[in-house]
């Protein structure tokens, strides 16, 4: 597996380099409860060190229904911004470096540059977490002034090696460091044969290209009617795509919400098979985690995937954005029990490379960094 510009091949052997007091902004529940693990890990990690850490929490911002219910959510999201900002300006002092995860559902404008100018007031770091699905457009194509602004960061990491390369053209100072695996069970599940139960999870924004899953799955429906598909997760598109399926009355679709990991162990338990849609070039932690949990996986075949899945030895590729050709994978699963056990038993050997132990030296090594 390729490591990213050289932060996690650097650090296979840790050393217990001064770390930065950390002072993190992150969400308190969010779109993607990999979030609250994460932060939860370098938390740990700082004080391993010796050093200490603090975190904030954000509240995203939520969808709301009438007009009355929109005026009250954007006033209490107001007050919880202002209330973050308040509590860095009170406590930035006392820290060596900021640490912004930024995800959907969290204001760039409102929160994210002012804790950055604030930051910079002071004279601190700044290492900004891009998991901004819904923004990885603007990302690449904001133009020189939000350039600029990203320019004050001292680091922004982003989720795979392609992306990383792509922001150093634009003199960015960004960096990749890869998915870990949150949770696995003792035994992964032994799938011999698919109903199918399909399992998405992730976030529901355009990059995930849900509406090709969809396509998809109606196709494999008309030949095996009992295929049922599970979208968890949450997004931007949630509610269009929702629509989507009670307007065009598609059944067997199940909408579900990604709030903790033990719901997401759930859902794989649950599922037969793993689908990753995304036009994103990145590996999702949710895909290391299906395999863990001993299900089939059908991926687009985007560079961070590739460097780490093996075609027809642990996933199967489809075409971008077609659809029939991600419901012909899925038939050649169904009709090949044989092609399912070796897709598992090969996928769970990959899996090892994404452990927590493994991707630790990486964030220790980042770190370390920032504190020079």
């Amino acid at each position: 597996m390729q490591a990213g510009n050289g932060l996690f091949e650097a650090a296979r052997s840790e050393e217990r380099a001064a770390l930065p007091r950390l002072l993190i902004l992150a969400s308190e529940s969010g779109q993607d409860c990999l979030d609250v693990d994460k932060m939860l890990r370098i938390n740990s990690l700082i004080n391993d060190s010796g050093s200490c850490a603090e975190v904030i929490r954000v509240a995203p911002a939520l969808s709301a229904g009438d007009a009355t219910s929109r005026s009250v959510s954007t006033l209490r999201r107001s007050f919880a911004e202002f209330s973050v900002i308040r509590s860095l300006l009170r406590k930035i002092s006392s820290f060596d470096a900021v640490f912004i995860e930024y995800t959907t559902g969290i204001s760039f404008l409102r929160l994210v540059l002012p804790a950055i100018l604030l930051a910079k007031f002071f004279g601190k770091k700044v290492v900004l977490n891009y998991r901004h699905y819904a923004g990885f457009a603007r990302l690449y194509d904001g133009g020189p002034i939000q350039n600029r602004l990203f320019g004050l960061c001292d680091r922004v990491l982003v989720l795979s090696d392609f992306q990383h390369h792509r922001l150093e053209r634009f003199r960015l100072r960004s960096g990749f460091l890869p998915e870990y695996l949150r949770a696995a069970p003792s035994e992964p599940k032994k799938i011999e044969s698919l109903q199918p139960k399909i399992l998405v999870a992730g976030p529901i924004e355009k990059i995930s290209n849900l509406n090709c899953v969809l396509k998809a799955y109606r196709l494999v429906k008309q030949k095996y009617p009992r295929t049922e598909l599970v979208i968890a997760g949450d997004g931007t598109r949630k509610r269009s795509l929702m629509a989507l399926v009670n307007r065009e009355k598609i059944p067997g679709v199940t909408f579900r919400s990604l709030r903790t990991l033990d719901e997401l162990n759930e859902l794989f338990g649950e599922a037969d098979l793993f689908v990753n849609c995304s036009y994103l070039d990145y590996l999702p932690a949710t895909m290391i985690e299906a395999a863990a949990h001993g299900l089939p996986i059908i991926s687009t075949p985007s560079v961070s995937v590739l460097e780490s899945f093996c075609e027809g030895e642990s996933v199967l590729f489809g075409r971008h954005n077609d659809h029939v050709s991600l419901s012909d994978k899925i038939i050649e699963l169904v009709e090949n029990p044989q092609l399912v056990q070796k897709l598992c038993d090969h996928a769970g050997r990959v899996v090892e490379n994404f452990r927590w132990e493994k991707v630790r030296p990486g964030w220790h090594s980042l770190l370390s960094r920032i504190a020079e």
